[in-house]
């Protein structure tokens, strides 16, 4: 007889009220909850969505966690090695840490140092503590607290919002900080994106290339590097030799190539161009990339061609 399956049958509202019970917002008056975790938790990235946090809003990420010295009597301590003292740490302390260090590596800063976001840290900030009916000198963190508050002002002029990316008084574990900051990362990556037109247009004519085969690569991207979800780095020009990307902030190089019937069919002549360019927020969104057919050893040809902003280009 399985006493475990018969047990939770006689219960069949439990596991649903532990589900709810971390979506409880009595513990955070008029915060939006949006745990990072949770798909149906939309709320920051609707507000992407609706324009009100731009490429260069300031985000701050208040952490609210428990001090209480441990061990104690009633409070036990952590190990890394739960069969040596020598092991013991204080998780609160260890996850407060871990978190800082990722915002500043992958949030604040991208895999190769370039400035992302403007992201102030704190912890126990007495503007986030309570009660809120105490003076601030007053206020604590409450025990076994790890609250991490989402802040921002809106773009335009709107309110300051704050949501609750995790709640361990409500889901009563740690978060996992890289997968806080990677769901950041991810969720306002439609902010740092923009879509960008390319034009490819064939040598001598200057007409649009249609059918031409565009791909955008990002200048120091890492490898291995996880696609956001929002980018569309490559695909076919239209009838006008034109197509619109979707491209994250950084540096590019795109390459426009159509291979064209020749003397040989196995081998079918190739044109192709090239054009390194910058994506930015604040720059226009389009660039023109000529296509040139195949030169004789010692030609030269020379190209102009236009983009809304200074890039360089070249021809295969």
């Amino acid at each position: 007889m399985n006493t475990t399956a018969n047990t939770a049958a006689s219960r069949p509202g439990t596991a649903n009220a532990a589900r709810s019970a971390e979506d409880n917002p009595s513990l955070h008056p008029g915060r939006e909850l949006c745990y990072y975790f949770k798909p149906t938790h939309t709320f920051l990235a609707h507000q992407v969505e609706l324009g009100n946090i731009k490429y260069d809003t300031a985000l701050e990420i208040e952490v609210e966690h428990c001090t209480m010295t441990r061990p104690a009597i009633s409070l036990r301590a952590s190990y890394s090695d739960k069969h040596a003292q020598a092991g013991q740490y204080n998780r609160y302390i260890r996850n407060w840490e871990m978190l800082e260090e990722e915002v500043h590596s992958n949030l604040e800063n991208d895999a190769n140092g370039v400035r992302m976001w403007s992201v102030k840290v704190s912890s126990n900030n007495p503007r986030i503590l309570g009660p809120k009916a105490q003076p601030e000198a007053l206020r604590k963190a409450r025990l076994g607290a790890f609250e991490i508050i989402l802040s921002w002002q809106s773009a335009g002029g709107g309110s300051r919002q704050q949501i609750v990316l995790f709640s361990k008084l409500n889901s009563l574990r740690f978060p996992n900080p890289p997968d806080v900051v990677e769901y950041l990362v991810r969720t306002l990556a439609p902010a740092r994106s923009t879509r960008f037109t390319v034009y490819a247009r064939e040598l001598p004519s200057g007409l649009g290339c249609r059918g031409a085969l565009v791909n955008a690569e990002q200048e120091g991207a890492p490898e291995g590097r996880k696609p956001t979800g929002v980018e569309k780095l490559r695909g076919e020009s239209d009838k006008n030799g034109q197509i619109e990307l979707v491209l994250p902030f950084g540096v590019f190089m795109a390459t426009a190539e159509i291979y064209r019937g020749g003397p040989d069919p196995a081998n079918p002549e190739v044109s192709s161009g090239h054009a390194k360019f910058d994506v930015h927020g604040q720059l226009l969104k389009s660039v023109c990339v000529p296509v040139c057919p195949p030169m004789a050893p010692g030609q030269v040809r020379v190209a102009c061609t236009w983009a809304e902003f200074p890039h360089e280009e070249s021809m295969a």
